[in-house]
């Protein structure tokens, strides 16, 4: 019974934000109407990957240095 609270406050700071993440992945947004969304799928995914004006090692370069600048700024 002790280890409950435990269980639910992972459910709200970890589990919650995880499956809004997913649900994020698949959806097209509007940045400038965020209540505009719609279903894509795997859209965005093949959008990444197969795209010839997105180069995924581009992406992943990027995401490396968000990373690596968010960490020394911390």
């Amino acid at each position: 019974m002790m280890i409950a609270p435990t269980f639910v406050v992972l459910a709200i700071f970890w589990s919650l934000p995880m499956i809004r993440g997913l649900v994020i992945a698949f959806q097209h947004y509007n940045m400038f109407n965020l209540s505009d969304t719609s279903f894509n799928g795997l859209g965005n995914f093949i959008a990444v990957i197969l795209d010839p004006n997105v180069s995924f090692l581009g992406v992943l370069l990027n995401t490396f240095i968000w990373v690596a600048a968010s960490l020394l700024l911390q």
